[in-house]
């Protein structure tokens, strides 16, 4: 065969390398490299002209070739990573690898304060389409996480010296006492006994994501919103439901609330009392001829605001807050039949601050239950020791899960990161089945409580270790006769919001004649003291 021009080239460039390597070896002086420079230099352009001449004789097939043999290696690396940093993605396992870990795994939900929507931002770089992202570089990156306004409250200034010796008056300065929405002759007639008085008690009060609006539900089956400005609230608008409420939630990014009450749907409200939403419950679960409707006994939102979680009995209901109406997917929390689960209602839903699509649900059957939103199932159960739970509240950084039960002297604190350990007890009286609201500060250093003695209770965590006695509270302040079962917190003012009443049973009447005779017996104040009575809203200034 006759040989080529590139061929004769490629066969000098041979030769002059041989004899290069044939020379033998010498120290590396400036004068040996000064000498040898320009002969490298030459035989390192002739070699690159040869490889050109050979690549366009050879056309545009070669080029194709190494790209895809470079696009290959990087898969090949990439699914190294993965198998490498492979991470649990159901179950028990799941829970606790994202709980041990410092950083959450995929996304997080970031939340600008002054505006009125949330950005879900990726833990990973955001790269063009096509590219392929940097797995080392993504799980390295710290994560930003949800702003937290740090209040200080006055009444724990440490520069005032030993805490204890102020005045418990001196404690909480109040601001406001509402009570003439709540007198009697506003609660309808809930076929009681005409010569009993009305008892129209407040549940529960809540602010809204900027503290503009301050939400009470009572048992005349009415939601009042007050409107708050200038450390004062005044009343804004009376909501009327179709019975008697059970659950009301705030919506995270938006002045919207919604709620839920007997025998009805769950309806989305504005603070001037509009319905902008309706969702629907449906048991799908019964074979009926139409679609049978079943009502919530508690609510909660998903951090980014896009969905809302209802709890049944028995069931967990997702809707989609683009989607109105009956519940995008259903999640049943109990099978006798096959895994057990949690029994009874559902009667509260927490969200995991940390790890969006993280949730907690307690029941009245006493367990806490939790799921996420990859499973979609039940990925861990624990037993309280105690009855019917009420409440429940992650910590800020989601290790710690607080449980309040009714009719029990303790709050229980569970160290989710070893699921079924209690850490600590805090002493918290409740005698009532009324559900007695707590909350933990934006710095988990304090926790506030209502009581069935008429107390906020605030005990310091800081100082928390491991308890198996119940903690006995850090302040225990007076503020009514009656149970302060509502409590919230303002996010953004040293301000603390409490709801006061009771449920009071009267004397039974057995007869026409023991009504007669005995008419004042009947009555709440006979049976109860005055004060027992103090149905309001009040606010103290920390």
């Amino acid at each position: 065969m006759p040989t080529t021009e590139s061929d004769s080239k490629i066969d000098i460039v041979v030769e002059k390398e041989e004899t290069l390597l044939s020379t033998e070896p010498t120290l590396c002086n400036e004068d040996s490299l000064s000498k040898s420079t320009p002969q490298i230099s030459s035989l390192l352009a002739s070699q690159e002209k040869s490889e050109d001449s050979e690549a366009k004789a050879q056309g545009p097939s070669t080029e194709l070739e190494s790209e895809k043999e470079v696009e290959n290696e990087e898969e090949d690396k990439a699914l190294s990573v993965k198998t490498t940093k492979r991470i649990a993605k159901f179950g028990v396992a799941f829970l606790l690898a994202q709980m041990r870990n410092d950083t959450p795994n995929e996304t997080n939900t970031n939340i600008n304060p002054t505006s009125n929507s949330a950005t879900t931002s990726s833990s990973s770089k955001i790269t063009p389409t096509g590219s392929k992202p940097d797995l080392e570089e993504s799980q390295d990156e710290p994560v930003t996480k949800r702003p937290r306004v740090a209040l200080t409250y006055k009444i724990f200034n440490e520069n005032e010296g030993d805490k204890h010796a102020m005045p418990i008056e001196l404690l909480l300065e109040p601001c406001l006492t509402i009570r003439d929405c709540f007198n009697s002759g506003t609660a309808p007639n809930f076929r009681f006994s005409t010569q009993i008085k009305e008892n129209n008690y407040v549940r529960s009060c809540s602010w809204s994501r900027d503290g503009d609006w301050l939400l009470t539900d009572s048992e005349d089956r009415i939601a009042r919103v007050f409107r708050f400005k200038d450390n004062q609230v005044e009343s804004h608008k009376a909501i009327p439901a179709g019975d008697l409420i059970y659950d009301t939630e705030w919506h995270p990014h938006r002045d919207i609330f919604a709620s839920t009450s007997k025998d009805q749907p769950i309806h989305l409200i504005d603070a001037d009392g509009n319905r902008v939403l309706t969702f629907r419950g449906i048991n799908d679960l019964v074979v009926v001829t139409e679609d049978e409707l079943s009502y919530a006994h508690s609510l909660s939102f998903s951090l980014d605001g896009k969905k809302l979680y209802a709890g049944y009995y028995k069931a967990i209901r997702i809707f989609d807050m683009e989607r109105p109406g009956r519940q995008v997917n259903s999640i049943v929390t109990f099978q006798k039949e096959s895994i057990g689960g949690q029994k009874s209602i559902i009667s509260c839903i927490a969200q995991n601050p940390i790890f969006p699509g993280l949730y907690a649900t307690a029941s009245y059957g006493h367990s806490i239950g939790f799921y996420s939103e990859q499973t979609g199932q039940l990925d861990s159960l624990i037993n309280a020791d105690s009855s019917g739970i009420t409440h429940i509240q992650y910590s800020q950084d989601g290790n710690l899960l607080y449980c309040g039960c009714r009719r029990t002297h303790v709050i229980e604190v569970f160290d989710l990161r070893f699921p079924g350990q209690v850490l600590a007890n805090l002493e918290r009286p409740a005698d009532t089945n009324q559900r007695i609201f707590f909350q933990t500060n934006s710095t988990d250093k304090y926790l506030f409580s209502g009581s069935s003695i008429g107390h906020i209770l605030i005990h310091d965590l800081s100082d928390m270790g491991q308890f198996l006695e119940p903690k006995k509270p850090y302040y225990s302040i007076p503020v009514s006769k009656a149970v302060v079962s509502g409590l919230s917190l303002h996010p953004t003012v040293p301000m603390v919001a409490v709801t006061t009443g009771q449920r009071v049973f009267p004397k039974p009447i057995i007869s026409e004649s023991d009504s007669e005779d005995s008419a004042d017996e009947n009555e709440y104040v006979y049976l109860r003291k005055p004060e027992a009575l103090d149905n309001s809203l009040r606010l103290f200034s920390l």
